[in-house]
């Protein structure tokens, strides 16, 4: 006997449109319809028509119940408990990302608390990435992202628990497809959709680029997977989920389940795995990719160490930090502002300016830098 649930607080909050999008994915067929009030469904079930009622109002006074006995139908129907079926109802107009730790340390469905936080952090990370890589894909973002990329990680949600080895759910909600003829054929989804699939699409091209460096070595591969979303904070993410105490059966599985209220392509594959040998590898391709990404509008302020005479200005090496570390950043002048720099030298003074930050290796050089500062001037 299947268990029933006895709460009708969940049946209130079902929202009609997310029941009529699951009849409408499950075989079922809209027989009558009164807008604003009700619908009639029915489905062939064992030779006989199945006849569902569907209300729209919750005003209604049998709203509840119409729900129950919905819930009930389906659930007899399709073989499953009534909390599978309402869970799916529920999640009718959601993208859910369910993110599976097949690892030795969670076999019995736990993590360590520290190691629970790190996840969920990193889970953050790995959709802010995501989000910026739809308008903009880049190797690495730096922390300055759009407020429509900070917006959709702060509208995700965490779903319940599930059993498994360890799994973390994530919810983004996603507005319904309205269907409106040729004239709206080519709009582009809502942004909350293009984030998550961009997501599943940047692991396929992650974990194809980890199968390829792990005969020929290179880096080439990851640096051609940038055009498919894949980046270093991308990259970072999946490594912080990564098990303290890694074990080669160890496993790391994303699986997607996509809002039936706005169909996707049937061939999207529903899950990416990646093996804990592969994490070493995204580990060193976070590592390049970073390196190799210039970083705009980035303040230098340091101590020129170095000049170089160039008609008609100069090249000045300034010591400075970046990222916690001292390093000698290399910037090409104008006339007057490798004069100021002069200046900053001989006087043994600070000079700042900003500009496009780029990375060669060990060397750093400094594009497009704009006028230059002297710290004299600053504090006058």
């Amino acid at each position: 006997m299947r268990t029933r649930i006895l709460d009708k607080e969940p049946f209130l909050l079902l929202n009609p449109a997310d029941v009529a999008a699951y009849l409408q994915t499950t075989g079922w067929g809209k027989h009558d319809d009164k807008p604003g009030y009700r619908s009639i469904w029915h489905k062939e079930y064992q030779g006989e028509t199945a006849d569902l009622l569907l209300p729209v109002d919750r005003s209604v006074g049998d709203y509840v119940q119409r729900m129950i006995d919905a819930v009930r139908l389906i659930a007899g129907i399709e073989h499953r408990s009534e909390t599978e079926v309402l869970s799916d109802l529920q999640l009718a107009s959601t993208d859910v990302l369910r993110v599976r730790f097949s690892y030795a340390d969670a076999a019995d469905g736990t993590i360590p608390l520290l190691q629970g936080e790190r996840l969920v952090e990193s889970t953050r990370e790995l959709f802010l990435a995501a989000g910026s890589a739809v308008n903009s894909r880049r190797a690495y973002f730096a922390t300055n992202r759009p407020e429509e990329v900070r917006q959709f990680v702060q509208n995700l949600r965490l779903g319940q628990s599930e059993q498994g080895s360890y799994i973390l759910t994530v919810l983004s909600r996603v507005s319904p497809e309205l269907k409106a003829g040729n004239l709206f054929d080519e709009i582009d989804p809502p942004f909350e959709r293009k984030a998550v699939a961009g997501l599943n699409h940047a692991l396929l091209a992650l974990r194809d680029a980890v199968a390829q460096a792990e005969t020929n070595f290179t880096a080439g591969v990851f640096q051609d997977a940038v055009a498919q979303g894949v980046s270093a904070n991308l990259c970072t993410a999946l490594v912080n989920m990564n098990s303290n105490h890694p074990q080669p059966a160890d496993q790391l599985r994303f699986g997607f389940t996509w809002a039936r209220t706005r169909p996707i392509d049937a061939q999207t594959p529903r899950e990416v795995v990646f093996r804990a040998e592969s994490i070493p590898i995204i580990q060193e391709a976070a590592r390049i990719l970073k390196a190799t990404e210039p970083m705009d509008d980035q303040d230098i302020q340091g101590y020129v160490v170095k000049l170089q005479q160039r008609e008609p200005g100069g090249i000045a090496t300034v010591a400075t930090v970046i990222e916690g570390l001292p390093r000698k950043v290399t910037i090409e002048l104008t006339e007057d502002d490798h004069k100021r720099a002069i200046e900053a030298y001989e006087k043994r003074i600070e000079m700042a300016c900003r500009g496009r930050l780029t990375r060669s290796g060990q060397l750093w050089s400094l594009k497009d830098p704009g006028r230059v500062h002297l710290r004299a001037e600053t504090e006058a």
